[in-house]
């Protein structure tokens, strides 16, 4: 006998009622008005037997099958008191219809956690008082879902740190969970555990994540804030494990914290391979306290940076009105950097001929000239419209 008790009287309207959703705790699980009506309908549906105590009353549910056009379907009904009639509910026993019984059971577990009420497999002792609910379930499936309540709700104690709108377990899961519970089955395993306490993260009304790209990015903002320098270490450095934290992109508008930037700085002073979206975020928000160190050109890197600036001021680009720069080694994956009204061009740039460092000049040009960001909206548009400029001067010239 599985029970779930909670101090106060539950109005009936919360049973025969949808949208209603009145819970004094501020940091509640459930807010739609849904999951009781969607519980009832589906252990109604499987046949598991379950009453509820509310007000010093005993309600009990039945079904009854009544055809409606072509179609039958079994109604949910309800009695107050063990005697007198059943009324109808609201809803048939399709409402939930793609839910399995551990659904079912998660909506009760997040009431009663939601009103601080307890959850026992150990039954009651003596019946319930005119202050309190219980709802009773007698159903061996239901037992089994209780005993293996850590694939429904997070019982995970190893918690490696809090960062913004995240909380983190040492532990890797398959599962992404909210407020403790398990609303997301990831694409591919976790290294760690995220449970995601942020009101940003939208739940569907079956109690699953909206859109996952919004807990990905809750996610990757709050470990571009953490503190915590080990773990900064750790999930930066996976980026070829198959992994979950291997697909993060820290590249949002968040201000990173001083040890991450730390961290990502040695990391790109080195040959350490690292999530590059991170170095992005700190480009964005932290300036380089010394300028890179610098080469001369040798005889080929010379000739290839003077027709490379003769190609670009051929397409309106005047690169040389900025001192252009050979460094030995810019970060990892850093071809060109835009730094201090100078342009830097790495070494390895070069092994990619003239073209690319044309175009490495173009787009450090711009980053000094107009301050556009790397991969922005602004940028974009701006290269559009000068190549649509190009081609109706250079290419349409007699036909417009």
């Amino acid at each position: 006998m599985i029970t779930f008790k909670n101090k106060g009287a539950i109005d009936v309207r919360a049973i025969t009622t949808f949208g209603i959703s009145s819970k004094e705790n501020d940091n509640a699980i459930g807010y739609f008005g849904t999951g009781l009506k969607y519980a009832i309908a589906v252990m109604l549906r499987e046949g598991v037997n379950f009453s509820i105590v509310t007000g010093g009353k005993q309600y009990e549910f039945e079904t009854r099958a009544e055809t409606v056009r072509v179609d039958e379907f079994n109604f949910c009904f309800m009695r107050a008191g063990g005697t007198g009639k059943f009324e109808q509910l609201p809803f048939t026993t399709e409402l939930g219809k793609n839910w399995d019984l551990w659904q079912a059971f998660r909506e009760l577990y997040c009431n009663c956690t939601d009103e601080n009420g307890e959850i026992s497999d150990r039954g009651l002792i003596g019946w319930p008082d005119a202050e309190t609910t219980v709802v009773f379930i007698d159903d061996p499936r239901i037992d089994e879902i209780f005993e293996n309540l850590g694939d429904i709700i997070l019982q995970s104690k190893m918690v490696l740190a809090k960062i913004p709108g995240v909380e983190i377990h040492n532990a890797k899961t398959k599962f992404l969970y909210f407020k403790g519970v398990r609303v997301y089955e990831l694409p591919r395993i976790s290294n760690y555990t995220y449970n995601i306490t942020s009101s940003e993260l939208i739940l569907t009304e079956d109690r699953t994540v909206k859109c996952f790209y919004t807990a990905r990015s809750i996610i990757s903002k709050g470990i571009a804030q953490s503190t915590n320098e080990s773990f900064i270490r750790s999930v930066l450095k996976m980026t070829k494990t198959d992994c979950l934290e291997a697909e993060f992109d820290y590249d949002w508008s968040v201000t990173p914290s001083p040890e991450f930037c730390d961290i990502v700085l040695k990391y790109n002073d080195t040959r350490v391979d690292f999530n590059f979206s991170a170095f992005k975020l700190v480009q964005k928000y932290r300036t380089l306290n010394t300028d890179p160190d610098i080469i001369p050109p040798d005889e080929f890197q010379y000739k290839t940076i003077e027709k490379a600036v003769a190609f670009c001021r051929l397409a309106n680009f005047p690169i040389d009105d900025y001192p252009i720069h050979v460094s030995p080694f810019l970060g990892r994956r850093v071809m060109g950097l835009a730094h201090n009204d100078a342009i830097y061009l790495a070494e390895d740039a070069f092994k990619n001929g003239t073209k690319y460092i044309a175009s490495t000049l173009i787009e450090e040009y711009l980053h000094l000239k107009h301050g556009f960001e790397d991969e922005s909206r602004a940028l974009q548009t701006y290269l559009f419209d000068t190549i649509a400029d190009l081609i109706e001067r250079h290419i349409l010239k007699d036909v417009l």
